[in-house]
């Protein structure tokens, strides 16, 4: 995952896609990026870089990943009756390690998934708060 990814890091893989969106679409290097990355339906990679723990995630809660995955995330389950008990919230762990427990899908999962809608939404749904989350 390229989720902790230095901001000069990315911002180099963006120029490459940008280069790469140019060739494939012909457009000349003083024209805006952005109208051709939508054309060909292509995420920067900011967005591409949350997109993909969150629709890893989303197939997790609805089990359509197999179980290996399924393991290593957990719902939350509340000691008592809280306004947020309508939310399906994902279990966040403590890891012990900076460098590889912060980068690890157990742990980036969960806190995205709690940031950005609850378990219970169906795939349409889902696309356009993500897509809303992405675009602000």
């Amino acid at each position: 995952m390229f989720f902790f990814l230095i901001c000069h890091q990315r911002t180099y893989l963006q120029l490459i896609q940008n280069s790469a969106a140019r060739l494939v679409s012909l457009t000349k290097k003083r024209d805006h990026i952005t109208p051709v990355l939508h054309d060909l339906h292509w995420l920067t990679i900011q967005k591409g870089i949350m997109f993909k723990p969150l629709l890893l995630t989303y197939k997790v809660v609805n089990s359509m990943v197999p179980d290996y995955l399924c393991e290593l995330i957990k719902l939350y389950t509340r000691p008592r009756s809280l306004l947020s008990s309508s939310k399906d919230l994902l279990q966040v762990k403590s890891y012990c390690t900076k460098t590889y427990g912060a980068r690890a899908f157990s742990n980036i999962a969960p806190r995205l998934w709690n940031y950005i809608t609850s378990a219970k939404v169906r795939l349409s749904i889902f696309s356009k708060l993500l897509s809303r989350f992405i675009c602000f």
